[in-house]
């Protein structure tokens, strides 16, 4: 750590020549023991029966749950509560016993998640994204956590042939305002955050993407289909031979974003489900057809409107982790709020992973400037820091130049901090519209579905998207 601290205080010019001669090195001793542990691990596991993987899972499950018994005092707590051991989970049916955990619950408790093993020094800060309007902030497993995610990643890279040493384009958002463009020398990746969509900004990344030559685009669904629809409405024909795929992650990747980006990119498209929580991880193999839900990772259960199990084919059913990654805030059973359609077929892989059709109930829309350009729900997110004391949140786009910004405040919040959100909403989206912070008491949730942050049937309009 005081290596990278010091690095971060050095010339931007040096901090460069270090990281060149850093990738230099054997990629062996630049990823670390944790994550090759891992990595050799998941080459060999994937193969395993289904019987084997439940048996693996069980035992990941009993050292979780003994280890949050006698050292997160949230457990402890919960467990007594209840009369229960964690012995008497001998099953994955017995997992019922414990109580579902949400959001709220860990916001009121927050400090009660943190195992009492872990040093201030072995933490490592975490947040969801607040993509749905209420971001969580949490702890990962500083030297752990992030490494073991790594390598189920390249895992997921590998399955589609991309691996290691092969250039990637990333097209991402920041809490930064406007565009910006790094170069990460060592692992050959150039990351485009928060791109502006006008054409002179987009023959600029164009000419970026087509110089570069990646092998792979990764990024956020929503921003790089903003890209693609520039390129088609333009008629601009890409000469991107190079390119082999696109991993989109972060948001859903909607159907009408699918069709424009092929169009426009002319690749393979495929995208994965997972949260900064590290509790559920699900991917999808080369077939690129259902998600595979990954065992090592977790447990995952997929429950009913009456919190029970549901396992028949095509049945809708809310998604609920407890994952294996992260000792330092534990979290079991937690309801991701995130809603799969379930499937019980098999894939031609050969892997014997669950599948799931479909994730639905991550939706949000696009905000439509009165100039037609179109804005990322996931950049217009960025300006959440602004504003910390409330329970819920919603932007309604009510016309191309009003937007209403519905507040359910907590006991803390300040009319200061409304109106500093909607001056940074304002300054991400760059253009002449008026924002109204609203107060109210409850924002409505449409049935079956997480409640977008973005509400504007004006951009769907404009895209030709139906209801």
């Amino acid at each position: 750590m005081r290596i990278k601290k010091t690095l971060k205080k050095l010339p931007f010019s040096i901090r460069q020549s270090a990281k060149y001669l850093y990738g230099l090195l054997p990629i062996r001793l630049r990823y670390g023991k944790v994550f090759w542990d891992t990595y050799n691990f998941l080459q060999e596991s994937q193969w395993w029966s289904r019987e084997k993987l439940e048996e693996y899972q069980m035992q990941q499950l009993s050292k979780l749950l003994h280890h949050a018994y006698e050292n997160v005092p949230y457990y402890r707590k919960t467990f007594d509560e209840r009369g229960l051991k964690p012995k008497d989970i001998q099953d994955f049916n017995d997992l019922k016993k414990l109580p579902l955990l949400d959001k709220d619950e860990i916001k009121k408790h927050r400090g009660e998640f943190i195992s009492k093993i872990h040093k201030k020094c072995h933490l490592e800060s975490a947040h969801t994204g607040g993509s749905t309007g209420s971001p969580l902030h949490f702890w990962h497993e500083k030297g752990v956590t992030s490494l073991k995610e790594s390598a189920f990643f390249w895992r997921m890279w590998n399955w589609h042939d991309y691996h290691w040493g092969e250039k990637a384009f990333v097209i991402k958002g920041s809490y930064e305002i406007g565009d910006r463009i790094e170069y990460n020398p060592i692992d050959k990746i150039v990351s485009l955050y928060n791109p502006i969509i006008n054409p002179k900004a987009v023959e600029r990344y164009l000419k970026l993407i087509i110089e570069f030559k990646p092998k792979v685009i990764r990024g956020y669904p929503s921003l790089i289909f903003l890209l693609a629809h520039f390129i088609i409405q333009n008629n601009i024909k890409l000469d991107l031979p190079s390119l082999r795929m696109i991993f989109c992650y972060a948001e859903k990747i909607f159907d009408f974003q699918r069709i424009e980006i092929q169009e426009a990119f002319k690749c393979k498209i495929t995208d994965h489900y997972g949260h900064n929580e590290v509790l559920v991880l699900m991917q999808k193999c080369k077939e690129n057809k259902d998600y595979h839900i990954i065992s090592e990772y977790g447990v995952t259960e997929v429950i009913g409107y009456n919190k029970k199990p549901e396992v028949r084919d095509d049945q809708i059913r809310e998604i609920v982790g407890t994952g294996f990654n992260n000792y330092a805030f534990p979290m079991i059973r937690y309801r991701t709020k995130d809603w799969a359609v379930i499937s019980k077929q098999s894939c031609k892989c050969g892997r014997v992973y669950p599948l799931i059709k479909d994730i639905i109930g991550r939706s949000g829309d696009f905000i439509l400037t009165p100039s037609g350009k179109l804005v990322s729900p996931t950049i217009i997110s960025f300006a959440l820091r602004y504003i910390k004391n409330f329970k819920d949140i919603q932007i309604v786009q009510t016309s191309t130049d009003i937007i209403e910004i519905l507040v359910v405040p907590d006991t803390s919040y300040t009319e200061e901090e409304g109106l500093k959100f909607a001056k940074g909403v304002k300054a991400r989206i760059g253009a002449d519209i008026e924002t109204r912070v609203i107060l109210v008491d409850e924002i409505k949730r449409p049935f079956k579905q997480k409640r977008r942050f973005i509400k504007s049937e004006v951009s769907k309009e404009f895209l030709g998207i139906k209801k």
